[in-house]
């Protein structure tokens, strides 16, 4: 009698010896899935389990155990059935489950294989299972989806963003932007955003602080007003660990460092670390001083114009002014 369930359960396989669940085609697409399917819809099962229990009730002999195995491997499948059948509605929650389809059926269905070949019905040696050829495109959209969506712009021009890459291609930096979370589960940051939370001085939420600081990873895009940096300061522990290739992330990191300065009077050592450092080129109208510890000058220069830029070596002990050259950066 268990032999029968398997072949109630077991239909002809298709051209392509593809293993397809028809019930939950049906379901996801609405439509008949064609003549490739090999598991019978999930009704089936439900007839499935009950012949398998009186099989049981009934079987005395050696294939008691392998029926015990059958009927449990029948139930599994039925569970998962149930579980991913309840994903076609489409809510962000229902397609999380949904994206797992393709890893959770094929162990099912392989369980009930092996439990049929055991009690001597045919089956397929090794049947594929390529669930994304027939299923809603759902299963794609589940796995492909991105976490964050970035919505930048002003006024009512704005556009939205799959990733920084994309924001920083194509927005032009005016208005503001946001990070929005639109993954399919309740928000949990992962292994790069807890690293970046755990520096910040003082967290509060977490998903809060999380689009907080993958919105400025979207205004970094570009190198930031130096005067303006200080807006940054208390993020830009988590900015490093969250997007460090962000141009403006670089530009901030560089002036916390002082390794990129402007006008102003600096220690070397304190302020500024010693090394050599140089100007943008076509430099106009700058002034540039170095003195020791007790103000007497060692070198200095004005300059009316400088096509290539200037090029300053500091050492340590040191002091460093400078007047309407731009920024030092340090080679």
């Amino acid at each position: 009698m268990a032999a029968d369930v398997c072949e109630s359960l077991l239909l002809p396989i298709g051209d392509d010896g593809a293993l397809v669940p028809t019930g939950l085609v049906e379901s996801l697409t609405g439509n008949d899935p064609g003549p490739s399917p090999y598991f019978a819809p999930s009704a089936a099962l439900a007839d499935a389990q009950t012949q398998v229990t009186d099989a049981l009730l009934r079987e005395q002999g050696a294939e008691k155990e392998a029926i015990r195995r059958l009927s449990s491997n029948v139930g599994t499948l039925a569970d998962e059935y149930e579980r991913l059948q309840a994903a076609v509605s489409g809510s962000d929650q229902q397609l999380a489950t949904l994206a797992e389809l393709p890893d959770v059926l094929p162990g099912a269905i392989s369980a009930i294989l092996d439990s049929c070949k055991e009690l001597g019905v045919a089956v397929p040696d090794s049947p594929s299972y390529e669930p994304t050829d027939y299923l809603s495109p759902l299963v794609v959209e589940a796995r492909d989806r991105p976490r964050w969506q970035w919505v930048c712009g002003e006024d009512e021009d704005f556009a939205a963003f799959d990733s920084l890459k994309d924001a920083w291609k194509s927005w032009d930096g005016s208005g503001e932007c946001r990070a929005d979370y639109v993954g399919f589960e309740s928000f949990a940051p992962d292994k790069v955003e807890r690293r970046a939370l755990s520096r910040l001085a003082a967290p509060r939420d977490a998903l809060e602080d999380t689009s907080r600081l993958w919105a400025l990873c979207a205004a970094l895009g570009t190198e930031v007003d130096a005067e303006g940096a200080w807006w940054y300061d208390s993020d830009l522990a988590g900015l490093e660990v969250l997007c460090p290739s962000a141009p403006g992330v670089k530009y901030l990191k560089a002036l916390h460092d002082g390794t990129l300065f402007g006008d102003g009077d600096y220690v070397v050592g304190e302020d500024v670390p010693p090394g050599t450092y140089t100007t943008r080129k076509r430099v106009k109208d700058c002034y540039w001083e170095r003195t020791d510890l007790h103000g007497n000058i060692l070198d200095n220069d004005f300059v009316t114009f400088a096509a290539k830029g200037l090029t300053v070596t500091l050492r340590k002990g040191e002091s460093f002014s400078t007047s309407g050259c731009g920024e030092w950066r340090k080679k």
